[in-house]
């Protein structure tokens, strides 16, 4: 789960660091889980491995419900960014590998990663995975089926939380941009491209200056309400 949960996972954070944070909570966790694990057997020399397999999968699917909704932010920057004529200033942002984007889209991702750990949403994954060693016991057979219901159900609400946050700024760029050709259609004359970029500009920043605490804590509030519902 930790290779995928955000913050942990960033290959900005030493690979050190988060091999010694993984062997940290196993360590940590091991007292509590160590009865429901069964011990390998000479007889079953699969068992073990395959209890090993089906808690991989389960850790992955646990940290796959926040790296979807993270994803999803990553993309509703990048559209506010585009939306805004951001999309190629600032330079190159801090991107994870294999990651590109505007310093605006980092900035948004860093925001919400520090939120994401401000709240204790860390902890309360960490106790979700706890959790699940006493609602599906290793060695129990693995049902993907409820698994996948519940990460399509997850998916089209992260739909639609980023619609939600990301349709201001799309109605202010469509209803400046329509303003600006119907001055270009009057006054052909007027250098229209060099106007609206900077008001474009300008006034996106603005509303993100005033929609930023409310973007954020819509956000993080359905973060926690699907960290609840796992």
């Amino acid at each position: 789960m930790l290779m995928l949960l955000p913050g942990y996972s960033s290959v900005r954070v030493p690979s050190q660091i988060r091999l010694f944070l993984a062997l940290a909570f196993s360590f940590a966790i091991s007292p509590l889980i160590a009865v429901a694990i069964p011990a390998p057997t000479a007889d079953q020399p699969l068992a073990f491995a395959r209890v090993a397999m089906s808690e991989l999968i389960l850790g992955g699917f646990l940290g796959l419900q926040v790296r979807i909704a993270f994803e999803a932010l990553h993309f509703v920057a990048t559209l506010i960014a585009q939306s805004i004529g951001y999309a190629g200033l600032g330079g190159p942002g801090l991107a994870d590998e294999g990651e590109q984007g505007a310093a605006f889209v980092s900035l948004v991702t860093m925001i919400a990663t520090v939120l994401l750990f401000a709240a204790n949403l860390h902890v309360r994954m960490l106790l979700v995975l706890v959790d699940s060693y006493r609602v599906l016991p290793p060695g129990d057979p693995l049902n993907m089926q409820p698994a996948v219901d519940m990460l399509m159900r997850r998916m089209g609400e992260t739909l639609l939380l980023s619609l939600r946050l990301a349709s201001p700024f799309v109605v202010v760029s469509i209803l400046i941009n329509l303003c600006i050709a119907l001055i270009n259609r009057v006054s052909p004359v007027i250098p229209s491209f060099f106007i609206a970029q900077p008001l474009l500009l300008f006034l996106g920043l603005l509303l993100f200056l005033i929609a930023a605490p409310d973007f954020f804590d819509q956000f993080t509030q359905a973060l926690a309400a699907w960290i609840d519902r796992i």
